[in-house]
């Protein structure tokens, strides 16, 4: 009767581990698919970042990516500019690193 008894409890034993292995791989896999899923949505919600730089009262102001909101006032008055920069200013002059924008800046603060 003890040998019944004792595979019994082996058997049981084996199966209560294979459930916890079942158990840890549907976990695995499902926190795989999350992390999976939210770097999808990640790049899907990626914005692009960018910086436009536009004539605005008489003076050259930079703007985040959405073109309206301000990053940044600068002193440059926009008639001091030359003419096809002041005429690319109106529709606005589109930067995809802040290096660019400064180095517009620098080049047209003087």
């Amino acid at each position: 009767m003890n040998k019944k008894y004792g595979i019994g409890f082996l058997i049981a034993f084996i199966a209560l581990i294979g459930l916890f292995f079942l158990a840890y791989r549907i976990s695995y896999n499902r926190a795989l698919e999350k992390q999976e899923n939210e770097e999808k949505q990640m790049v899907q919600n990626e914005v692009e970042i960018c910086y436009y730089i536009k004539e605005a009262d008489g003076y050259v102001i930079v703007y985040d990516s959405d073109g309206k909101t301000p990053y940044e006032y600068t002193s440059i008055l926009v008639e001091d500019l030359p003419e096809h920069v002041q005429k690319q200013l109106k529709n606005g002059i589109k930067f995809t690193s802040l290096t660019q924008v400064y180095g517009f800046l620098e080049n047209y603060s003087s």
